[in-house]
């Protein structure tokens, strides 16, 4: 009997034991499922917090959750578009077009992630809606200003290039392709399309430019060269500026490329014009200058610098380079050129040994381009002109002084210039007598064989004195002792005759 009981004892606690058991396990799953419903509510209150809408597929692919953002979303679409989702087998990424709330369709992006179990199985998935709609506006709208953008630079004879630095493919546009000799159809995207028609003589200047940009080491990629194989000598300007990223690598390069064989061809023909006016310039047997309104020398050719001795000038003021009454006269000049409008003036200007030479300069203001004046001339020497005005005027002065009559002739024996004296003594005038031969002085025929000497002169010695009754305006008789001689030139040709008349006592 008590074997019994004791076993029965034995059953009581066994069973008790494993209730006990069955209880707390139960009361872990009871925690468990607790702390799971927890969580899930957790993490139901997280997806309702984003803006975006989220939905949850289960293994059957029915639709058992909807964040709040898809239900205010597609409102009143809200289970027709569940019951299209349900039923779609999308991609993990695609777009689709969805109807939204007042049935307005508008463009989305899908994800969809699946989700798998601890043994690896397909638990369910959860998909993330995106309106792109916007986004698509965006995109229509830089495309469409994009077409602008292209139509507006290559009608200005712009190509337009754009290369994807990290997936080595590059962009180029129609006239990209045309300015470099492509065909429009040709399907080229890489740079060696570019780099492969550089001229070989530029390829060293062109590499060197491009790997400083992309090194970061310019700020913009600009380079002019020449294309090889073309039948005349082409010239293309090509720039660019590269974007990098946060490490500082080049990832992405746009730019325009333009043909400039016309400006070359033009620089050209301007680089041989300036080397000829230079060197004409620098050949000149007069002075020549160019200066600014502070009348600072800003170019001197070869006969000036000469001229002063080759000092410093470069940017020198006049007065730093002359004596100050020498300066003086100078600016004053310049003054009266550029505002008053007068070019020929007279300077004296001392060359290197400090001597006075005089000039006859022409002054004239250009524009220079930038807003600002230049004063530009050039100055001959008339220093031995001058000496030669005062003799003349010497001369003159003497010839108009002197007592005797004279004429003087050109070689045939017409005249081209009388004295005062010669006025006093016949009443003729130059207006009377220029042009004339001096037979009009004649009474009839009594001197004929005087005048006739003249011819016969230069045989001998150039000269003739005699006695002669010549005949006044006025008619009266008029005695004189006539000199007679030639001029002749370097020669040895007669260029000139002339006739002194002195009047004798019996007439004076």
């Amino acid at each position: 009997m008590e074997y019994d009981i004791k076993i029965l004892s034995t059953i009581v606690i066994l069973i008790i034991s494993l209730f006990l058991i069955a209880i707390k396990r139960l009361m872990s799953t009871i925690s468990s499922l607790k702390q799971e419903l927890q969580f899930e509510r957790k993490n139901k209150k997280l997806l309702d917090a984003l803006p975006i809408p989220v939905f949850y597929k289960d293994k059957n692919a029915k639709i058992v959750y909807k964040n709040s953002a898809f239900i205010s979303n597609f409102g009143i679409n809200t289970q027709e578009t569940s019951s299209y989702l349900s039923k779609y087998a999308s991609k993990p990424k695609e777009q689709i077009t969805l109807k939204f709330d007042n049935n307005i369709e508008k463009p989305v992006l899908l994800y969809i992630s699946t989700i798998l179990d601890e043994n690896r199985n397909k638990e369910g998935s959860i998909g993330t809606i995106f309106d792109v709609s916007n986004f698509k506006k965006d995109i229509d709208i830089l495309v469409e200003w994009k077409k602008r953008y292209s139509l507006g630079v290559e009608g200005c004879g712009y190509g337009i290039w754009d290369w994807d630095i990290v997936n080595s493919d590059i962009y180029f546009s129609a006239q990209w392709k045309e300015i470099m000799g492509y065909d429009s159809s040709q399907e080229i995207n890489s740079l060696n399309s570019w780099l492969n028609l550089v001229d070989a003589r530029d390829m060293a200047r062109v590499n060197e430019a491009l790997n400083r940009h992309l090194n970061g080491k310019s700020k913009i990629f600009i380079i002019e060269h020449r294309l090889r194989l073309s039948k005349n000598v082409k010239w293309i300007n090509i720039r660019g500026k590269a974007l990098f990223d946060h490490n500082g690598n080049a990832i992405r390069m746009t730019g325009l490329i333009i043909d400039i064989s016309r400006r070359k061809r033009i620089e050209n023909e301007l680089s041989k014009s300036q080397k000829l006016f230079a060197t004409f310039m620098d050949n000149l047997p007069a002075i020549a200058f160019i200066k600014d309104t502070k009348h600072r020398y800003i170019y001197l050719n070869n006969f000036y610098e000469n001229y002063i001795g080759f000092k410093e000038w470069k940017d020198r003021t006049v007065d730093e380079i002359f004596d100050r009454k020498t300066a003086e006269n100078i600016i004053e000049n310049d003054r009266k050129a550029f505002y008053e409008g007068i070019k020929k003036h007279e300077e004296m200007i001392p060359n290197e040994e400090g001597l006075p030479q005089y000039f006859e300069a022409y002054k004239f203001p250009i524009d220079s381009g930038n807003d600002e004046k230049l004063l530009c001339g050039f100055g001959v020497d008339i220093t031995q002109e001058k000496v030669y005005q005062e003799k003349i005027f010497l001369y003159t002065e003497i010839f108009n002084s002197t007592s005797d009559s004279i004429f003087i002739t050109d070689e045939k024996q017409r005249v081209i210039s009388i004295n005062q004296a010669f006025e006093k003594y016949t009443g003729y005038n130059i207006h009377d007598v220029k042009g004339k031969t001096p037979s009009f002085l004649r009474v009839y025929d009594q001197d004929k064989e005087v005048f006739s000497v003249i011819n016969k002169s230069p045989k001998k010695d150039g000269r003739y004195l005699e006695k002669v009754l010549n005949i006044s305006k006025s008619g009266s008789a008029i005695s004189a002792f006539v000199n007679i001689g030639s001029i002749k030139n370097s020669m040895g040709r007669v260029t000139n005759y002339f006739v002194i008349y002195k009047n004798t006592e019996a007439d004076q």
